[in-house]
């Protein structure tokens, strides 16, 4: 299984083009297709949804492990 990124721009059409790499083989594959718009606009976010809209935008806390840190927030209030 082969995993890449790239960004690309949905034509009036609807079609998808992609360049694949050159190491990805001629022949029959299975492609899962996920839609991440590159901007975000929680002001059309659901009342209470906005946060949501946000997750995975923070490239800050890209390699946090989050139960870790909220284990560590946890053991420090127990210090108090």
């Amino acid at each position: 299984m082969k995993t890449f990124q790239v960004e690309v721009n949905i034509s009036s059409d609807r079609r998808l083009q992609i360049a694949l790499p050159d190491d990805v083989e001629q022949g029959t594959y299975q492609v899962v297709v996920v839609m991440n718009p590159t901007v975000v606009d929680v002001t059309m976010a659901a009342p209470g949804q906005s946060l949501n809209a946000l997750a995975g935008q923070v490239q800050s806390f890209a390699g946090a492990n989050a139960v870790e840190w909220q284990q560590q927030m946890r053991d420090e209030w127990d210090d108090c």
